[in-house]
């Protein structure tokens, strides 16, 4: 019997399984949503969210490249001989 069992839930694919074990619990299918174009049709959020994202990654990469030659260059500038 558990060979049988076994034999046909490895057969099953996972939307089959997903779909018995909706039916044994008794929940109704769920309707299938387009979750951003319900919520952000023209896509203003998503651009705002990146292009705040991508300034927030090019102020650090700046911020660890001023940190990074500030010493150099306050040398550079203190240099008497420095040609200017």
């Amino acid at each position: 019997m558990a060979e049988r069992v076994s034999a046909w839930a490895g057969s099953m694919t996972k939307d089959e399984f997903n779909d018995l074990v909706r039916e044994q619990l008794g929940e109704p299918k769920q309707l299938e949503l387009n979750w951003v174009a319900a919520v952000d049709p023209d896509h203003t959020i998503y651009i705002k969210a990146y292009m705040d994202s991508f300034v927030f990654q090019c102020k650090e990469v700046q911020n660890v490249i001023e940190d990074y030659y500030s010493d150099a260059y306050q040398e550079a500038l203190n240099n008497p001989m420095a040609t200017r």
